[in-house]
């Protein structure tokens, strides 16, 4: 008797488990297909996806489109962002606010990206922040003239690239960038904050603006490791990013079979 039970039990484990060892193949066949490609990305891939791929394919929060200059495009929190590079390897993407002219220094980022204003710890991507690189560049418009002191190197003078007037509805005269961390202490009476945005620039010496324009438009690095955390999300666990992620992705499915197999 016991040993028939025995024998059930081991029957409808090995059941449960092949049962889900099938599912978890439908449900990655569902999600992976074939790569795309558009403009300068070659390798469009899971998790992501192109709006004009099939249904199945892809996540769809990971979703990029196409526009009509032939860059490959994605909308993060209602802006527009072009995709310079994704690795797969890093889990990590480059982009680049789409009102960023490499060599035009008088064009402007278009919207504004912070990681307190905008990225919560459950959102597809995260923007890492490192001690070595200033990580973000502050615009200013200002009614009157910052004094440029060697005690407050970080305000730097936008022109001739670009002019209060011509880069804010407010009529301000003069136009600045702040780079570090901005307090509201720091900002002089006469100014306004018109856009904040990342920026990968090594802290190291004084540089023009025409210098922190050019590795403003090169863009920056978003990180989407959270693909790989869907198992430590749902147990309530934190999740960090690993130098190998794939170890993340198969520990899921090795955790599936073993409780069935424990069972």
């Amino acid at each position: 008797m016991v040993r028939r039970r025995g024998c059930c039990l081991l029957s409808i484990s090995i059941s449960l488990a092949f049962f889900f060892f099938v599912l978890l193949q439908a449900c990655e066949a569902q999600s992976y297909c074939n790569s795309s490609s558009w403009g300068n990305i070659l390798n469009i891939s899971y998790p992501f996806r192109l709006s004009s791929d099939p249904p199945n394919c892809g996540e769809l929060r990971y979703e990029l489109s196409c526009d009509q200059n032939n860059r490959t495009v994605l909308n993060l929190y209602s802006g527009k962002y072009y995709v310079e590079e994704i690795s797969y390897k890093n889990r990590s993407m480059r982009v680049v606010d789409s009102g960023l002219q490499i060599q035009n220094c008088s064009s402007v980022p278009l919207y504004s990206l912070t990681s307190i204003g905008n990225f919560t710890l459950t959102d597809p991507f995260f923007y890492p922040r490192f001690p070595q690189f200033e990580t973000y560049i502050v615009f200013l418009s200002c009614e009157n003239p910052i004094l440029i002191t060697p005690n407050s190197p970080q305000f730097v003078n936008t022109s001739p690239c670009i002019n209060g007037s011509s880069s804010s509805s407010s009529g301000s005269q003069y136009s600045y960038v702040f780079m570090g961390n901005l307090a509201f202490s720091d900002i002089p009476e006469s100014c306004t904050v018109d856009t904040m945005v990342p920026i990968r620039l090594q802290k190291a010496g004084y540089r023009s603006f025409s210098e922190i324009h050019h590795e403003m438009a090169l863009g920056f690095e978003l990180s989407w490791y959270q693909i790989d955390c869907g198992n430590c999300i749902k147990r309530g666990l934190p999740c960090y990013p690993s130098q190998d992620p794939s170890i993340a992705y198969t520990s899921v499915r090795k955790n599936v079979l073993f409780w069935v197999l424990y069972i």
